[in-house]
């Protein structure tokens, strides 16, 4: 309950112990509220007033989504990564007036320090343990989409999507590149 405002089934966490003694270090303090929570409403803070002012918008019903791939993913520092530009060229190379063709060659090369993800922990029984992630592993796409194109925060909202979205991962074990497929699942 927050106010007159019923929360259902709010994802939540629990402060590990060293958190948990620096928490109860103020007395006034009663819990933490994420912004899972504070997005489903209009804010207003009256600072003067010591009052926080909530109305619900309409986000309020949408239900709570957690991690439902069982993967742990963590920041791995910068990695060097090989980016390709092409020059197009387009021309006419033919009898007919209205056909054209177009030429595409690579002239550039680049090179940009771009962020790395791995995979900190799998939960035992979890979508990603059953098909076969193991903690360490370094998360090179995606769905196709190479990892360094998303940040920690867009591959935590991808594992939240929803029941049943098709994930496929393609990591770097050891040296070796994996692929992986499971499907995302609530756990009771």
């Amino acid at each position: 309950m927050i106010g007159d405002f019923k929360i259902k089934e709010p994802t939540v966490s629990f402060l590990d112990t060293i958190s948990t003694k620096n928490a109860r270090k103020f007395k006034k303090r009663n819990g933490s509220i994420g912004g899972n929570v504070l997005k489903r409403f209009k804010i207003w803070l009256d600072y003067p007033n010591k009052q926080i002012m909530l109305k619900k918008n309409g986000s309020f019903k949408h239900g709570f989504n957690y991690n439902m791939s069982g993967l742990d993913v963590v920041y791995n520092g910068k990695q060097l990564v090989r980016e390709e530009s092409f020059k197009k060229i387009t021309g006419s190379y033919s009898t007919e007036a209205d056909e054209k063709n177009t030429i595409s060659f690579v002239t550039n090369f680049s090179y940009k320090f771009k962020p790395s993800f791995k995979i900190k922990s799998v939960v035992d029984g979890s979508p990603g343990f059953r098909a076969g992630l193991k903690a360490e592993d370094i998360i090179l796409t995606i769905n196709g989409r190479p990892s360094h194109n998303y940040t920690l925060n867009d591959i935590i909202n991808k594992f939240q999507e929803r029941e049943n979205k098709k994930i496929r991962i393609t990591v770097n074990r050891k040296g070796a590149v994996l692929r992986f497929e499971f499907r995302l699942e609530k756990r009771v």
